[in-house]
């Protein structure tokens, strides 16, 4: 048994090994080609489940003495659409295999080889102007010269626009659309249980929309000014003091951020398969190989490695619209449920529920409605829109070349506005909807108190890992930006080979594979990043939160919540307000108005961090 379990891994290892070298060599049209084809065949086979599901529904409708039939007729569908969709990624891979294999292999006197992989000429977003080491005195200068001009200046910007409104505001709503509008629910829940304190929490999410919105617009001013395509080097020119800070926010909320949508990945993919398997007895001998750690192997290597390998945000427009497209449907899935009555006392779904909803009553007193608990929902809110440190990157992305600076903050002014307002309104209706549907009882995920047997609640579990999946990249782009960033401080030197192998150790979460990614990758680099890859299912993050046993991570609300309590709170209110006061300060500029906004701004934005965490580590 155990030689054969031994057998098994070996088998996997050598599979991941040989699927994440062919993925990581292959060119960027190339990787951009399979992920678009990657999404119309997943956007495919949802058409097809659904198309089932309907048929299905009609068939129990008029034959229902053929139900036995039909669930046989859909099982073997949905059977040969996964088929379909193995053979199709399997293809994608061998001609990826292919492409790569006729690559130009220059042969550099020292001996060593690099292949040369046709890449964009384009700036990787997040990774700063130039990609080579440190900068030289002339960028100090020419920076130094940016800071001090005349606020009345134009500024004609360098490069093109890459990006446009639409995709820039896709691709800002969906990062913000993440795991934290799933736990709101229960950030209500937390302070009161009346239908007045859900209109205080609509307004207090509106009007935290709004703030976050001028905070994000201001911190694409401060890109503006100083030509920083990342927030810790706008801060650097702007502030200048404790530029650790932004980074480690950054950062560290990048990487919380992927954790726990590792962690939600983990669960609802592994569930998908073992039920799939579950339902068809004859594939039951698979579940063996399906567990936690092969799935993890497979998601990893085939969808997530090839988009976390984009150079960037604009790359991601087609897989944002499509993730952010599922998080619409949960917004609209919540508010039919929440007007249905389905789990209502006497609903279909409510003796079905796993947690009994809890009706909402009227408030005797004004505790009841609002009460120092609140700043947890702050927290969360803080949470949702904890984004800030895609400002940067995404506005250099749509700048217009040509175009003057006060031209390009209006478009993006644009997408901005676009961009919060759909995320306030999938936001406000996720939450009013599950806090309206269970009440005390909401859980701190949504999707965990819908019934197992409510097809659409199915449906939008598949809506979250679809959600997820698309978010992840966006996510994990901003992580590589900081670990690039802190390498080009040491002095290293990350090209787009290094940059490539620098994804895959940080997927592999293997601290010697980051630390192996040096100025130069030749062969004899690979085999020791990709031996990193058959770690990549223990995803030691995703572990702690699954296989724990700690109430702080099992509570996916709490997690948020302490989260944006603290970096979330810096990134979104102190952090912009000091940038600004920075440049004001430089530039010679006078406005009271916009003063007493800042420091407005940074006391708030300490008042909800320090409360919002003594609040969420000791409630119970």
């Amino acid at each position: 048994m155990a030689g054969a379990r031994l057998s098994r891994w070996g088998t996997c290892r050598i599979a991941a090994a040989a699927l994440c070298l062919c993925v990581v060599r292959a060119s960027s049209t190339t990787l951009e080609v399979y992920v678009v084809v990657l999404v119309l065949v997943l956007v495919l086979v949802l058409v097809l489940v659904l198309v089932l599901v309907l048929v299905l529904v009609l068939v129990l409708v008029a034959l229902a003495l053929a139900l036995a039939l039909a669930l046989a007729l859909a099982l073997a569908l949905m059977l040969a659409a996964m088929v379909v969709l193995v053979v199709l990624v399997v293809l994608l891979l061998l001609v990826l295999l292919v492409l790569t294999t006729f690559s130009v292999v220059h042969v550099q006197a020292s001996g060593a080889a690099t292949f040369c992989i046709p890449l964009r000429q384009t700036p990787l977003a997040g990774f700063g102007r130039a990609q080579v080491g440190r900068q030289p005195p002339a960028a100090d200068k020419a920076r130094t010269a940016l800071q001090n001009r005349p606020e009345e200046a134009e500024v004609v910007e360098d490069s093109s626009s890459k990006a446009t409104v639409v995709s820039t505001a896709v691709s800002l709503a969906k990062s913000m659309l993440g795991s934290g509008a799933l736990s709101l629910s229960a950030g209500v829940a937390a302070f009161t249980n009346t239908s007045q304190g859900l209109l205080v929490a609509t307004a207090i999410i509106l009007g935290m929309t709004v703030l976050s919105a001028y905070t994000f617009q201001m911190v694409a001013e401060v890109s503006a000014d100083t030509g920083a395509d990342d927030l810790g080097a706008a801060w650097k020119i702007s502030f200048g003091k404790w530029a650790f800070l932004p980074r480690l926010a950054v950062g560290t909320l990048s990487g919380i951020s992927c954790t726990v949508y590792a962690m939600i990945l983990g669960d609802l993919l592994t569930q998908f398969v073992q039920s799939f398997l579950t339902a068809v007895p004859s594939l039951g001998a698979l579940k063996l190989y399906c567990s936690r750690a092969p799935v993890l192997i497979s998601l990893t290597v085939c969808v997530l490695l090839p988009m976390c390998l984009a150079e960037d945000f604009s790359s991601l427009a087609f897989t944002s619209m499509l993730g952010l497209a599922a998080c619409v449907y949960l917004s609209a899935f919540c508010a039919l449920r929440a007007l249905d009555g389905s789990y209502l006392k006497g609903g279909k779904f409510f003796r079905a529920a796993p947690y009994a909803p809890m009706a909402l009553i009227s408030a005797s007193q004004l505790s009841d409605a609002v009460n120092p608990r609140v700043l947890v929902f702050l927290s969360n809110i803080s949470t949702a829109y904890m984004n800030h440190g895609m400002a940067p990157a995404t506005y250099q992305e749509l700048v217009q070349s040509g175009s003057s600076k006060k031209s390009n903050l209006r478009r993006y002014a644009l997408a901005v506005t676009l961009a919060f307002i759909i995320t306030g309104g999938v936001c406000t209706s996720l939450m009013a909807a599950g806090f309206f549907t269970f009440g005390a009882n909401t859980q701190g995920l949504l999707l965990a108190n819908y019934a197992t047997r409510d097809l659409a609640a199915s449906l939008g579990k598949m809506g979250v890992m679809i959600s997820i999946l698309c978010g992840f990249p966006l996510n994990f782009m901003l992580l590589k930006s900081e670990v690039v960033a802190m390498a080009k401080k040491k002095g290293f030197t990350m090209d787009k080979p290094a940059v490539r192998w620098l994804t895959v150790a940080l997927l592999t979460e293997q601290p010697t594979g980051a630390s192996k990614v040096s100025c130069r990758i030749d062969r004899t680099h690979e085999p020791m990043l990709i031996l990193a890859c058959p770690c990549m299912p223990s995803y030691h993050w995703t572990c702690l939160g699954i296989e724990g046993r700690s109430g702080f991570v099992e509570d996916l609300g709490k997690v948020q919540a302490v989260t944006g309590a603290t970096m979330g709170s810096f990134i979104v209110f102190v952090a912009p307000a000091l940038m600004s006061r920075g440049l004001r300060r430089q530039s010679g500029g006078k406005a009271p108005g916009r003063a007493v906004q800042e420091v407005v701004l940074v006391m708030c934005g300490f008042l909800l961090g320090s409360l919002g965490v003594f609040l969420s580590i000791t409630r119970k």
